[in-house]
């Protein structure tokens, strides 16, 4: 498992980290299928750049997309 501090160089470093091993099997397929049932819904939305007024989508920049978890659903995240 990697360490706290290697995610967070990684991220500092290029955007993103990897954590191999952090969730187990059956986490990682509940996981996988609300997300696929989400964008299937079209609960992702194309990510911006900016904040506030600023804020606008610019898919020369970001071309991901994003889905904020709801509080008050019952995602995978909010069982941990």
């Amino acid at each position: 498992m990697v360490s706290v501090e290697n995610l967070i160089d990684s991220m500092n470093q290029r955007g993103w980290a990897v954590a191999t091993g952090s969730m187990g099997t059956t986490d990682s397929l509940r996981l996988k299928a609300e997300c696929e049932a989400a964008c299937k819904s079209g609960e992702f939305r194309p990510a911006g750049v900016g904040r506030g007024m600023d804020r606008t989508i610019r898919e020369d920049i970001r071309q991901d997309q994003v889905m904020w978890i709801n509080p008050h659903g019952n995602s995978l995240e909010l069982d941990h």
